[in-house]
């Protein structure tokens, strides 16, 4: 009985010692840790086998050969990335040239607007805002500066269909000066006699702003001292005034539409029932305007601005 136990003690040993010369000396050069896992036996274990069969110096030098060799294609990769991203650069700033100079050709047709616009791009390559959005609200500025009109950033904002706060970051990034800082708007007489109507009618802020081209700070000082009146129909004036402006300016149903943001639903409701509404709103501006003469649902002058409010 004590032989046969001896005998499969020593097979063990035996099938143990050639699995582990078959892990360590031979096939791929692994660590102990995973010579012991694949052994399923400890660690230190597996280091005092390699020592009593003097397998150790055999290992720790394939070993060391096999790091070494892994460091080299380590290297070898980062040298091949490294070119490739030197190779990457250089391409890109050609063509960062020749693009740079296409739209610099681009940005001189267009003006000071124009350089304005590339020089934001340069600046801040990732904007959320498009290019038409950009030129349009450049365009604004320049024109209003060129013109010495106080003009907001609300306003810009607005015309530009970026938002005031979009309009400041812009103009933050280009350290350009807004239009209206430290200008405090002052009305003219006309305007002043015309804002007495105007609440004497009681008109709501937004046709205040809309007719008489007056802030809307100012509007809302009105409205906060005489309320807002109730619109003659589901449109206020400046409403009614802008559908049928561009009626007979020549827009279609969804253009209005757009113009005036509302459903075409509603809009034709309006255009429907205009021989009802239109002498509401004519007598309106007349007394306004303090101006008899007045025979249309809006003022002539208003059609360049209704022209670039729908471009």
């Amino acid at each position: 009985m004590g032989t046969k136990k001896h005998m499969r003690s020593v097979r063990k040993k035996i099938r143990d010692l050639s699995k582990l010369e078959q892990l360590a000396l031979r096939g791929e050069s692994l660590s102990l840790a995973e010579i012991a896992q694949r052994m399923d036996l400890p660690r230190q274990s597996v280091h005092n086998l390699l020592r009593a069969y003097d397998f150790h110096g055999e290992w720790k030098k394939r070993r060391e050969d096999t790091l070494a060799e892994q460091q080299r294609i380590r290297e070898v990769q980062l040298q091949k990335r490294e070119e490739e991203r030197v190779q990457k650069n250089q391409l890109l700033q050609v063509l960062s040239a020749l693009i740079i100079g296409r739209c610099q050709q681009t940005a001189m047709q267009r003006g000071e607007a124009g350089l304005l616009l590339l020089k934001y791009i340069a600046q801040k390559p990732r904007t959320g805002y498009s290019e038409q959005q950009l030129m349009l609200m450049f365009t604004r500025y320049c024109s209003y500066r060129d013109a010495g009109i106080p003009a907001s950033i609300y306003r810009i904002g607005r015309e530009s269909q970026m938002g005031p706060v979009g309009v400041s970051d812009v103009l933050k990034t280009l350290k350009l000066p807004t239009l209206c800082y430290g200008k405090r708007w002052q009305p003219t007489a006309a305007q002043q006699m015309a804002m007495r109507r105007g609440i004497r009618l009681g008109l709501p802020a937004r046709d205040l702003v809309y007719f008489l081209r007056i802030p809307w700070y100012q509007a809302k000082a009105m409205r906060r001292q005489n309320g807002i009146a109730r619109p003659v129909h589901d449109f206020t004036y400046r409403d009614l005034s802008a559908v049928y402006e561009a009626q007979d300016a020549g827009y279609g149903l969804s253009e209005i539409s757009q113009l005036v943001r509302a459903n075409t639903h509603r809009v034709q409701n309006v255009l429907q029932r205009r021989s009802a509404l239109e002498p509401k709103v004519v007598q309106m501006l007349r007394d306004l305007y303090a101006d008899s003469t007045i025979s249309q649902p809006y003022v002539e002058r208003r059609q360049a601005s209704l022209a670039s409010r729908a471009a």
